[in-house]
């Protein structure tokens, strides 16, 4: 595939080459971005990660142009200021979230090692003073993840040990996303939907730990929230609690 001039291409009345193909191929990814569903084959995202495909594409058909110095100039330029744009805007948005994340992790520091956790989110979203900290991710979704890392944990919350893709799994007769969720997902429903004393009794597993984030007063008189926290007062003891309240560490009593 051979250079061209900086204007023409085929929309200046030149005959199509072999490197428009490149421009062809990204209409085609543009296509498949917007009519591709968000969720297949049990897998999510599909269209956060289609819409990389056409930029690349787009990139390697300008690339087959050449371009003068002072436009390469001037583009490398407004390159390098939208990136820094968007990493001073990510480092914003990143430093609220990761406060969140601390004081959760920070929360469950009085749980034992080599015991079971289940991390129940009442806002995957996060709710800060200007509203949702994330806008189509869930950051707060699964964050007892850290603790299970740093602790040498059994994460009952573990979404992926309950797939068939992933490398860890769940013993198929302990499974909590089988026995301990009420509904294939209540665990991850907002407010989750789970059953606290009817695990151990049909499986012969434990919930050792039970962390709550996220969830405020004015939700705890809704029936399924009630629920977890009938639950809760039945079998366990409340023995930490954030400095905000968001976050709640109970124990299984022995």
């Amino acid at each position: 595939m051979g250079w061209r001039g900086s204007a023409g291409g085929s929309a200046g009345g030149l005959p199509l080459q072999t490197a428009d193909g490149f421009l062809l191929a990204t209409a085609v990814l543009a296509v498949v971005h917007f009519a591709a569903p968000s969720e297949l084959a049990g897998g999510g995202f599909i269209n956060q990660r289609t819409l990389l495909y056409p930029f690349l594409t787009l990139l390697l058909w300008l690339g087959t142009f050449e371009h003068p110095a002072r436009r390469r100039l001037r583009v490398q330029a407004a390159a390098a200021g939208i990136a820094l744009a968007f990493l001073g805007l990510m480092l914003w948005k990143y430093a609220r979230i990761d406060r969140v994340l601390s004081e959760i992790v920070a929360t469950a520091r009085e749980v034992a090692p080599d015991h079971t956790l289940l991390f129940l989110s009442y806002d995957h979203h996060g709710d800060g003073s200007g509203g949702e900290l994330a806008y189509r991710t869930e950051p707060f979704l699964h964050a007892g993840g850290y603790i299970a890392a740093r602790k040498r944990l059994v994460d009952l919350s573990l979404y992926e040990a309950n797939e068939d893709y992933f490398p860890l799994l769940y013993r198929p007769a302990l499974n909590p996303y089988r026995y301990l969720s009420n509904g294939p997902l209540g665990i991850e429903r907002d407010p989750p939907e789970v059953d606290l004393q009817g695990y151990p009794r049909g499986t012969g597993g434990r919930v050792d730990y039970v962390l709550l984030w996220g969830l405020r007063d004015e939700r705890r008189d809704e029936p399924r929230v009630r629920a977890v926290l009938d639950q809760l007062a039945a079998g366990y003891d409340l023995v930490e609690r954030s400095p905000s309240g968001r976050v709640r560490l109970y124990r299984a009593r022995p």
